[in-house]
Parts: C-alpha cells; structure tokens; sequence
C-alpha cells in the first residue's frame, strides 16, 4: 500500500491526462514524469557508485577488522588465503592512526550509500506505483522524448544489477543495514519495465532502438528473476 499522497497524485494525473481532464493536456505532469525519470538515472547511478565506494574500502581491509565486534556471533570464516594473509601483514603494518582513519572513512562511505540508497528506492518505487496506471503509464511511455529516457534508464539498471563484473564491485558487507537488496531493486526495475511494455505496446520499439541494449543481458536478467528473486517477483510466463 502506497501512502495517501501518492495515491492522491497518480489519481490527479490520471485526470490531467484524460481529454479535458487539464487545461494544459497533462503537460505539466508530462514534465514532473520527464524529471522524475532523470532523477531516477541520477540517485542510482549516485547510490551505487557509493556502494561501490564501500566495497573498495573494504577490500583495503582484512576480514577479521571489517567482522569487527561482532565476530563471535557469525560464522567462523574460512581459512584464511593468501591474499588475506597479505592483507593481515599489510594492516598491521600501519599504524593506529592510519587504520582509525580508514575505518571513519568506511564509516562515511556506509553512511553515504544508505541516504543515496534511500533515496533510489523511493524513486524506483513512486515509479514503480504511478505507471500501475495505464493512462499515466503512457505519458512516461508515449511520448518519445520521455519513452527514450525511460527505457536507457532500465537498460542501464538492469545492466548494472545484471552484469557480473558491475555485480562483484556491488558486494558489501551486511547489505541489509545500507538498506542494499538488489534482488528486489531488480524486480523492481524488471516489473516497471513490464509495465511500460504492457500498458504502451509500442514501447517494445523503443527498447530495441537503445544505443546500450544488450539483449543476452535480457536474458541474464530473466534467469536471475526466475531462479533468484521468487519472493519478490511473480512467475515468469
């Protein structure tokens, strides 16, 4: 269930967008679609450059530091290789000062992603919610201007969830407090697809025509979802 404002706002747009429904035709809904979309672009592109941040953060650092207090309560970790063994030599190596400073700016980098991750989400899911209706659907998904926008910017999500070397650069320790689901930014991203595809048929066309579409891509998107993200997307037809 969507908070009453949104609610409120997918039905005021659906009005504009009927014949009569607004003085300006939907115009000025067409341009709030059209920023909303870029500002979707921007947030995840933002949010995962952070996560991306953390990763290399953490991989300036051993696993027995980035467990910290709470290695007695996880699982014992494997033995260590000899990467980790580097690793271990290295951190020991600097001093008290220097490791204090790269676990604030851990911290930081943590604490940057969860806002920007945030802030993705909402985007992903008032999109996700207005495009539930046909008629506001197709001012995103009509219009060529904004249809364009909108389908670089699936393809690029699902590149970025779907592509094995972006996907090794996203992994994070304890995702869940950065508020980092990928499986469901996926069906998200995949489901908002589908309902462009399905509410504006010509939409399809527009897909195909994107400069970075990579269709085995599609199909690494679609086994993911089918195999991997059962909780958070219906059965694939």
């Amino acid at each position: 269930q969507q908070p009453q404002p949104w609610r409120a706002l997918q039905a005021a747009a659906a009005a504009s967008l009927e014949p009569g429904g607004g003085g300006d035709g939907g115009a000025a809904f067409g341009e709030f679609a059209e920023t909303l979309v870029k500002e979707a672009v921007f947030l995840l592109a933002d949010a995962l450059g952070r996560l991306a941040d953390v990763h290399t953060r953490q991989e300036e650092m051993p696993a027995s530091v980035r467990r910290g207090d709470k290695a007695a309560s996880l699982p014992a970790p494997p033995p260590a290789s000899a990467a980790d063994k580097e690793k271990e030599a290295a951190w020991a190596a600097l001093s008290g000062k220097e490791r204090q400073a790269r676990e604030a700016r851990l911290e930081q980098c943590r604490r940057t992603a969860k806002g920007f991750l945030q802030l993705a989400r909402s985007s992903l899911a008032a999109l996700l919610f207005l495009t539930d209706d046909k008629g506001v659907c197709s001012a995103f998904a009509s219009h060529p201007s904004r249809a364009s926008k909108l389908a670089a910017m699936l393809v690029e999500f699902l590149r970025k969830l779907c592509d094995v070397k972006a996907r090794e650069g996203l992994r994070v320790d304890q995702p869940d407090k950065l508020g980092w689901h990928p499986k469901k930014m996926l069906s998200d991203t995949a489901q908002l697809l589908l309902h462009a595809a399905s509410r504006v048929p010509a939409f399809v066309q527009t897909l195909a025509a994107c400069d970075n579409l990579d269709v085995p891509l599609l199909h690494t998107a679609a086994d993911i979802l089918e195999h991997k993200c059962k909780d958070h997307f219906p059965p694939l037809e």
